[in-house]
């Protein structure tokens, strides 16, 4: 697609919330149509009954990134997405994803621009998780949107990670599988949110010592495990989370089926 094409759709989206005034509903209805609309003229790269290994495209200019556009799967489709470039891509409203790689081997293998592609299973992972039915989704994953084997692309795309994350609608921390505690220990965060809000103001406690006077002792266990174990992620062990959170306009942490506002899982950590 077009850096023209991308614009006149971006200008159409403009013109409707314009006259149709501001909301929550409209934005993410423009969102979902400008998403089909990419899908759609993307489709016909897919036709290829015997597809090649995926090739990556050069990036025309020193400013510009890649986004993946992640397809419905309708219940039958494999794992298939295309991969949009260039330099204005905070039109798309793209979700940047911040994880942790594992293991290096690219043993899954996607479709892109109808072509094959092999992936590592944390890739795969993200992918599975973000697939939807319906709805196509557009992502930045740094292992799919920069070619990896590209010694040069790498050094031009390294100082353009303040830019992606910055103009990403919001960044989500993948922290992948999630033991059952998963549930609990975002309970625990909002709990603190809640103590935060109300009976903190008016207490001399911390924070900590408050939980412990309300919570009940039985679930206490529980919690207190499931929140070890949280921060023992080797995401929490990672050099460049502080600088994708802090540049990102907004953080969620999705941890299994879980999700939770950054500003949430923080403010609840400052607290202990």
């Amino acid at each position: 697609m077009t850096n023209n094409q991308i614009r006149k759709l971006s200008q159409s989206l403009i013109l409707v919330r314009l006259l149709s005034g501001s909301s929550i509903l409209l934005d993410y209805s423009l969102r979902w149509l400008f998403w089909y609309s990419l899908w759609l003229k993307e489709l016909v790269k897919f036709s290829n009954p015997d597809p090649p290994p995926y090739t990556y495209e050069a990036l025309k200019k020193p400013d510009h990134i890649r986004i993946l556009l992640l397809h419905p799967t309708f219940g039958f489709r494999p794992i298939s997405c295309n991969l949009v470039q260039g330099p204005h891509m905070r039109r798309l409203n793209y979700e940047a994803i911040s994880y942790t790689w594992g293991g290096m081997e690219a043993t899954r293998q996607i479709m892109v621009d109808g072509c094959t592609m092999k992936v590592t299973e944390s890739v795969y992972e993200i992918l599975t998780t973000y697939c939807s039915l319906l709805v196509p989704k557009l992502l930045w994953i740094d292992a799919v949107c920069i070619d990896q084997q590209n010694v040069e692309e790498k050094s031009l795309q390294v100082p353009l990670m303040q830019k992606i994350y910055r103009e990403a609608l919001f960044t989500t921390v993948f922290l992948g599988r999630a033991p059952t505690t998963a549930c609990a220990v975002f309970d625990l965060f909002n709990e603190f949110e809640i103590l935060k809000s109300g009976a903190l103001r008016h207490s001399v406690q911390t924070i900590y010592e408050l939980y412990e006077t309300l919570q009940p002792t039985k679930s206490k266990p529980k919690q207190w495990d499931a929140l070890l174990r949280l921060l023992q992620h080797p995401w929490f062990g990672r050099v460049w989370v502080v600088q994708e959170v802090a540049l990102s306009q907004r953080v969620f942490v999705k941890y299994g089926d879980e999700t939770i506002d950054w500003d949430v899982l923080a403010s609840g950590l400052a607290r202990l």
